[in-house]
């Protein structure tokens, strides 16, 4: 939540098209390409583009740039943690059966029904929450095996989904969500985006730290307690949001068999 400014990453870094590697001792281009790029003869590709006279010999901490398309990456999984109600999931037009537990994939298609949700859980303790009436896509989610590095993106193609993001421990880690019309990027907070395609709006509500937004190339970082709007006309400055909830004696024990709790009147939200 006390995310600096400087820390979130541009929002156009999530589609950055190379990494970066720093050379250990023993490091060599053949034995690198050999370790961690899908084809070992692309060792001649890295040599060239990091102009390296000897493929047997690297300068230890020399950087290496090496293009996204080179590497081998793994999946991450996202499983659902809980669900209620109507919800179905889709990969390639084929129905995906939901349970407790399951892993859901890149391309796979969520959409929740009237009064249901769906939580998802990332391997890092992320969690993404859609409310009722809603849909997201799940974009590529993959670590990269020479760094480490790890990249997560969601769509939403409609509705709303929550996001509850572990901070990110290396500069380059991205979590992104996109919708027609904005991109929004953190490095580890909790916040909302939605998106309307009937009036073609999207907006992003900030409940921890800070999110980069981004549409038409206009980005607006936005902070904890307030909101962005994006139209065709592009982002809006911050809005503030209004005020939390207040519940009446929240510590109280709950010892019936439905749990209950009042919320106090407060000012009048219109959405």
């Amino acid at each position: 939540a006390g995310l600096a400014l400087a820390a979130l990453p541009a929002v156009a870094q999530a589609a950055d098209p190379a990494e970066v590697y720093v050379v250990k001792h023993g490091d060599t281009p053949y034995d690198l390409a050999q370790a961690y790029l899908l084809k070992p003869s692309d060792y001649r590709t890295l040599q060239r583009l990091n102009g390296v006279a000897d493929p047997r010999r690297l300068a230890v901490g020399k950087r290496l740039k090496v293009p996204v398309e080179l590497l081998r990456t793994r999946p991450i999984e996202a499983r659902v943690g809980a669900y209620r109600g109507s919800v179905q999931a889709s990969l390639a037009g084929r129905a995906v059966p939901l349970s407790v537990g399951a892993a859901l994939s890149e391309g796979t298609v969520i959409a929740t029904g009237a009064n249901a949700f769906l939580r998802l859980d990332l391997p890092d303790g992320t969690r993404l929450s859609l409310p009722s009436q809603s849909r997201v896509r799940l974009g590529r989610m993959i670590a990269v095996e020479m760094t480490g590095v790890v990249r997560r993106e969601i769509s939403v193609e409609a509705g709303r989904l929550e996001s509850e993001v572990v901070p990110l421990r290396n500069p380059r880690d991205s979590y992104t969500v996109r919708t027609p019309m904005s991109v929004s990027a953190v490095r580890g907070t909790v916040f909302r985006v939605a998106y309307d395609p009937a009036s073609s709006t999207a907006q992003t509500e900030v409940v921890e730290g800070v999110v980069a937004v981004d549409a038409k190339a206009q980005e607006t970082r936005v902070a904890a307690n307030f909101g962005a709007l994006v139209t065709a006309a592009g982002v809006s400055g911050a809005l503030a949001l209004a005020p939390p909830p207040k519940i009446d004696n929240p510590g109280r024990p709950q010892d019936e068999a439905q749990v209950r709790f009042h919320v106090a009147e407060g000012p009048p939200a219109r959405a």
